[in-house]
């Protein structure tokens, strides 16, 4: 800025052809230096961008937490469905093993008897 104009003495890096507030190029953050801020130079910020920034990460951590608990909610809904199914799937397996085990038994059983027989 120059001390004796006032005025900024080199031109704006953002080229923006279409937006009016960049139609002097040695113009500040849209014309508008007291409500916002362009410390890179390329963008204006101001407090209702910052504002609306602060509101989409709100948002998403809200939904983030409402599909969290959404699981949750799914997840003890089908807890006594998954529960019962585990266990109907536990007593077919013990049933299962029972069976093999017997089987095991008067197989041993019936070699032993046959050998007896010899």
């Amino acid at each position: 800025m120059s001390a004796t104009t006032g005025t900024w003495i080199e031109r704006d890096t953002l080229d923006a052809p279409l937006d009016p507030n960049n139609a002097n190029r040695y113009a500040f953050v849209g014309c508008d230096p007291i409500n916002g801020s362009d410390p890179t130079g390329r963008a204006c910020k101001s407090g209702a961008s910052t504002f609306g920034a602060v509101l989409a990460i709100a948002g998403v951590v809200a939904l983030g937490t409402g599909v969290v608990a959404a699981s949750i909610v799914a997840g003890a809904a089908a807890a006594p469905v998954t529960g019962g199914v585990s266990a109907a799937a536990g007593a077919a397996a013990a049933v299962e093993g029972i069976s093999f085990t017997v089987g095991a038994i008067s197989t041993i059983t019936g070699g032993v008897l046959a050998v007896g027989c010899l």
